[in-house]
Formats: C-alpha cells, structure tokens, sequence
C-alpha cells in the first residue's frame, strides 16, 4: 500500500480522481487517509463517471487546462 501511496503521489499529488478498488477497509482507508484528490469512488467507476448533473472538478490544479 505505501508503494501504491507513492506512485500515486509522484505521478500527481492532487489527482482529478482516485479509484479504488478493495475488498479490505483497512486498505481503502489507508488510501484514503494518504492521497488527495477532487473525487473518489469505491469499488467502481460508473456512478462516478456517468453522473453529468454534478459539476466535476479537481483539487489543486488537476482537472485544469
């Protein structure tokens, strides 16, 4: 987990977005705990994805340009 941590964190610090994918708490809320982003999904992507009436943003400078 702290491997995934840093490439996370190297790749962008402030991620438009983080999908995680875990059948074990401790390892989503380790996530959670340890990365930044402007939104999140657990154990999928489509709600996330497919959800045109909320606004989607980033954090920090993701999601800009």
């Amino acid at each position: 987990m702290e491997e995934a941590v840093g490439i996370v964190r190297d790749v962008c610090p402030e991620s438009l977005a983080l999908y995680v994918f875990s059948e074990w708490q401790a390892n989503i809320n380790f996530l959670l705990g340890n990365t930044e982003s402007g939104g999140v999904a657990i154990n999928s992507a489509m709600e996330h994805l497919g959800n045109n009436k909320l606004p989607f943003g980033g954090k920090g400078t993701s999601g800009m340009g």
